[in-house]
């Protein structure tokens, strides 16, 4: 053995302490397992605690109420509001201070070993932990949640300071005049949202042909109108060719013209963090990308070895990496449990998009015979008494059976509608299931039930003489 290296072993030793690692290692340990995780950051929580997902919507959180603050005249609100950039940004660390060490908390009262440090294989069972002290590791059972990173652009170089990724984004100390985002994602178009709100002349600049390319078009179309509306510049079809920094200022140049800013967001998608892993020393196979392949129980071509979250493709959804998390430590515990189960996607976008099982399209094109159903915000009591109606709720079934097959929603908290019908597609639920179910008054959930009943024609707040029974 060299000098200062320490052997140790685990039954189970989970790599990356992200959403999907760190509630891997304690649903192991819940289950009886000695667990070993290793995080080569210092927080715990990956990037969605530290640098996504908390932090992103904290900030999207203040940029809404300073704006709603500054523009609302017409329900007989005036007022002048104040940015403090400083204060925003202790409160942002606050809140994700208070999440990250409650999960270090968690792990080690569940009895899980933190060790930071980098992994990498050295065989089918053997990981060398390289930190402070190099510790080698013998596992039993291992679970991959390395997460991913940042794609980075060819010919545009991330310095961090100018051109930034995401991360440097919800750090920023102060609100520059112009910000340039390139690409029209969720994560570019969340960010830009923000930044226009807090003052900021923002354009966003996407290659395809229409900016949030992963959602229906009639999902999109009121975010686009909204962003539109608020002042966003939304530049379709138009690569970023080049970024150049002079000064403290970027230029952009696409599709032959340039744009400056003081800031440059590079949002284009995410990689997985498999490089460097040293899986080479093991028989883990992954795709063309380096994604990691696995079957339904997250087990990859090597047993033994687990992959959860991220790192085996998409969605690369925080919550479906939790859901991965618990399926492979169940698995690694003899339990019966598989990757089988409805992924809702959320944009935090304004307003928001939610979605969950089959679109209109998807149900089509398997050859369903479907009914579908549609409710606008425009009729909601709740919608209006928050002065925000633009958008709908839609939903899929089958014709014969009735079942609910897919739920589409733009407006309002649609994240926080969203897990109804996710609720009602897992269990099976039928048009009729959701009808019978009283949904308070007002709320934004009732469109979620005049939707379905827009289905079958039994809307009431709603008048469509097609669907009529």
């Amino acid at each position: 053995m060299v000098v200062g290296e320490i052997s140790e072993g685990a039954e189970v030793l989970v790599i990356g302490a992200g959403p999907a690692g760190y509630l891997a290692a304690i649903r192991a340990a819940q289950l009886g397992k000695d667990v070993t995780l290793v995080e080569k950051r210092e927080n715990l929580g990956g990037v969605c605690l530290n640098d996504g997902c908390i932090p992103s919507k904290a900030l999207i959180h203040a940029s809404e109420l300073f704006h709603e603050a500054g523009h609302s005249e017409d329900i007989g609100v005036h007022a002048s509001p104040d940015l403090d950039v400083d204060s925003l940004q202790e409160w942002r660390e606050e809140v994700v201070d208070k999440l990250t060490s409650g999960v270090e908390m968690l792990e080690e009262r569940f009895g899980v070993e933190v060790v930071t440090g980098e992994a990498r294989f050295e065989s089918d069972g053997k990981v060398k932990i390289s930190g402070e002290e190099s510790t080698t590791v013998e596992f039993e059972d291992c679970i991959i949640a390395t997460g991913s990173s940042v794609i980075e652009v060819p010919g545009i170089e991330i310095d961090r300071e100018t051109v930034i990724t995401s991360k440097e984004a919800l750090q920023l100390d102060e609100v520059p005049e112009r910000f340039v985002v390139i690409g029209g994602g969720y994560i570019g178009m969340e960010l830009g949202t923000v930044y226009h709100k807090f003052g900021s002349e923002v354009t966003v600049l996407e290659a395809g042909d229409r900016i949030l390319q992963g959602f229906p078009q009639e999902l999109v179309e009121p975010v686009k109108k909204r962003a539109e509306e608020l002042g966003m510049d939304i530049v379709t079809g138009t690569a970023a060719d080049e970024v150049s920094v002079a000064e403290g200022t970027a230029t952009v140049t696409a599709g032959g013209e340039e744009f400056e800013a003081e800031k440059v967001l590079v949002s284009v998608g995410r990689t997985p963090n498999t490089e460097g892993l040293g899986l080479d020393q093991t028989g883990v196979q992954t795709d063309e990308k380096g994604f990691i392949a696995t079957d339904e129980q997250l087990e990859t071509d090597t047993g033994g070895i687990y992959a959860i979250g991220d790192v085996t493709g998409e969605p690369m959804l925080a919550h479906k990496g939790y859901q991965d998390g618990k399926v492979a430590a169940e698995a690694v515990a003899g339990e019966e449990s598989a990757a089988e189960f409805e992924v809702p996607a959320v944009v935090y976008t304004d307003p928001e998009i939610a979605t969950v099982g089959m679109t209109e399209k998807e149900a089509e094109e398997q050859g369903l015979d479907i009914m579908t159903g549609k409710f606008s915000f425009s009729a909601s009591g709740r919608a209006a008494t928050l002065n925000d109606q633009d958008g709908f709720v839609k939903v899929v079934a089958e014709e014969d059976s009735e079942a609910l097959l897919g739920v589409q929603i733009v407006g309002p908290n649609a994240s926080e509608m969203i897990p109804e019908a996710t609720l009602a597609i897992e269990m099976g639920a039928l048009v009729p299931d959701i009808s019978m179910t009283v949904h308070p008054h007002p709320t934004l959930s009732e469109a979620f039930k005049e939707a379905v009943e827009d289905a079958v024609g039994e809307a009431i707040h709603k008048y469509n003489p097609g669907r009529e029974r």
